[in-house]
C-alpha cells in the first residue's frame, strides 16, 4: 500500500497543472493576515447590540407616554445606527447586504411585536431604515 502524499506533491498527470493550483492555494493560505482584535471587537459589538435591539423592542410596553413619539424614532434610528456602523466600517465591500439584512431585521421585530404585546408600526420600520442608511453612509468617511 502507496503512502499517501503531501497535499501539494501531486503527481503531474496533465502537464503540471494540478501541480501549479495546489501551490497557488497553499501560498495563499499562508499570505492571509491573522485576525485583528479590533475586527473581533467590532463584531461582537455588534451581535450585543442586535440582541439589545430585540430585547429592548420585543419587552412588554413600558408604557411610555404619547408625546415623547419623537423619542421613540430617535432611538431606532439611533439603535439601527449603531446596529450597522460597525460592520459596513469595517467591511465596506458588503454594505448593501449589511444594510439589507438590518432592515429585514427591523421587519421582523416589527412582525413579532404584536404577539409580545407591544404595537407594530412602519414608522419604527421606516426610522430603522433611516437609521441603517446613515450608518452606511457615515462609515466609510469615518473608518478612513
Amino acid at each position: 500500500m502507496a503512502a499517501a502524499a503531501a497535499p501539494y506533491r501531486l503527481r503531474r498527470t496533465d502537464g503540471g497543472t494540478e501541480w501549479r493550483r495546489r501551490e497557488l492555494f497553499r501560498s495563499s493560505i499562508q499570505t492571509i493576515p491573522p485576525a485583528r482584535p479590533v475586527r473581533a471587537l467590532w463584531l461582537v459589538s455588534t451581535i450585543v447590540i442586535a440582541v439589545l435591539i430585540a430585547v429592548l423592542t420585543l419587552s412588554p410596553n413600558p408604557h411610555l407616554p404619547r408625546n415623547d413619539i419623537h423619542l421613540d424614532k430617535l432611538a431606532h434610528m439611533a439603535a439601527f445606527f449603531g446596529l450597522v456602523f460597525p460592520t459596513a466600517a469595517l467591511w465596506p465591500r458588503v454594505t448593501a447586504w449589511i444594510g439589507l439584512a438590518a432592515v429585514l431585521y427591523g421587519g421582523a421585530i416589527e412582525v413579532i411585536q404584536p404577539y409580545t404585546g407591544r404595537s407594530a408600526e412602519f414608522a419604527d420600520l421606516l426610522a430603522d431604515g433611516i437609521g441603517v442608511g446613515l450608518g452606511i453612509v457615515s462609515a466609510p468617511r469615518c473608518a478612513g
